[in-house]
């Protein structure tokens, strides 16, 4: 992995022009003040002239502005945040590729509300399951956030009390830089705003998808009071993560839009011990195991995947297990 990493970083820096390396360097050696505007700079007026005459994209003041701010330009950051600085010549390499790239890679973090503890399990380019607060920070590119945010303090330990559905995509670049960073300077305002799509989803269609293929399994079987939800979970809210250098970044929603309940106990002398929340649950009646080989994730026909395996265990001894037939047939019914 590390040296893929490399290898990218040295197509980069073979193909970043040196006029546009050297502005760069010249608005990261800006001294830091709390009444310096960036886009007012010398500097930053030199690195948009140098942008505009090299990918002729026209104006990029926002996208570059927020750039640099997504790259830690050291001029912006706070007291305390200078480690989240990055070196100038790998800030050229970055904004140099934002320019160029055609794709952009996007993520979906989907908190599955009151969901129990699910197995962590994949399927294609989505996973389900329980992740670390150090795996929360990639994931939700902290870093970034700190950087834009300077005061915001992410609740990654939070966070991960939760179970997760973690979908990813690939999303072609059809806007200019400045669109990208403020998508509504591109509305159309001939458009009718007052009409009404009656097959529009509620989620982007790659949630849907991941979602479609989750409730294929038997949950109503398996929910202790398939009365009160049998889907197990809920997914109240989704966060969108762009490595896009010219969109904003987004805060993610507090944890406590979640269903938490009080997390309490007792002492050896039955006292109680309040020790704030915790993840309110559905309960299963089952506990699944869920293995998926390398190669799997086609959604839908079981014959064009490898199979994903569902084995199911009792809570209560000796009762039989269940396969995955059942959520093997159901997939074949999509599309």
């Amino acid at each position: 992995m590390l040296e893929f990493l490399n290898v990218k970083l040295d197509r980069f820096a073979m193909h970043v022009p040196p006029e546009l390396a050297r502005a760069v360097e010249r608005v990261w050696a800006i001294p830091f003040s709390t009444r310096t505007t960036i886009s007012n700079t010398p500097e930053f007026l030199e690195l948009k002239k140098v942008c505009s005459g090299l990918y002729g994209k026209g104006d990029s003041a926002y996208a570059l502005d927020n750039a640099l701010r997504s790259l830690g330009v050291p001029c912006a950051l706070r007291v305390g945040r200078e480690h989240l600085a990055i070196a100038p010549t790998a800030a050229a390499e970055e904004l140099h590729d934002a320019f160029v790239r055609t794709t952009v890679d996007r993520r979906y973090l989907c908190p599955l509300d009151l969901a129990d503890h699910l197995p962590s399990f994949a399927f294609g380019t989505n996973k389900v399951g329980e992740f670390t607060s150090a795996e929360l920070a990639g994931i939700l590119d902290a870093d970034r956030l700190h950087r834009h945010y300077p005061t915001y303090d992410l609740p990654l330990k939070d966070y991960a009390q939760f179970r997760w559905l973690v979908v990813e995509e690939e999303v072609a670049v059809t806007a200019s830089p400045n669109h990208r960073t403020m998508p509504f300077l591109a509305v159309n305002f001939s458009t009718d705003f007052g009409e009404i799509d009656p097959h529009a989803g509620r989620f982007p269609k790659s949630v849907e998808e991941a979602l479609f293929f989750l409730l294929l399994a038997p949950w109503e079987d398996w929910v202790q009071s398939p009365e009160v939800n049998w889907r197990a979970f809920q997914l109240p809210w989704i966060h969108t993560v762009d490595d896009d250098l010219f969109s904003w970044p987004k805060v993610p929603q507090r944890p406590s839009t979640l269903s938490l309940v009080p997390d309490v106990a007792y002492d050896a002398r039955g006292n109680e011990i309040d020790l704030g929340e915790k993840p309110s649950i559905l309960p299963l009646n089952v506990s699944g195991v869920l293995t998926a080989p390398s190669g799997s994730g086609l959604i839908g026909d079981c014959r064009s995947m490898s199979i994903l395996q569902l084995t199911l265990k009792s809570k209560k001894a000796g009762a039989p297990g269940r396969s995955c037939q059942r959520l093997g047939a159901r997939g074949g019914t999509q599309g």
